[in-house]
């Protein structure tokens, strides 16, 4: 399975939004998907998620379910 090259912030990489209310599974899913070559935006609530689709549109995003402010 070959990765996507790793070339800092390159627009041109791949990105993924994080969303999830527990700063921990933030981490860990940043700290493993970085070194993969993916440009990485985390967002712990609904709203500051809705903020950054509306700055940048992600390749895929990963979604909590249960966020305190609203629905995944």
């Amino acid at each position: 399975m070959s990765h996507p090259p790793h070339s800092g912030s390159d627009p041109l990489q791949p990105s993924i939004l994080i969303v999830d209310d527990d700063e921990a599974i933030c981490e860990v899913l940043a700290t493993y998907l970085r070194p993969l070559g993916y440009r990485i935006r985390v967002a712990h609530t609904g709203n500051s998620a809705l903020a950054a689709l509306r700055e940048e549109s992600p390749d895929v995003a990963l979604l909590d379910l249960r966020l305190t402010d609203m629905s995944g």
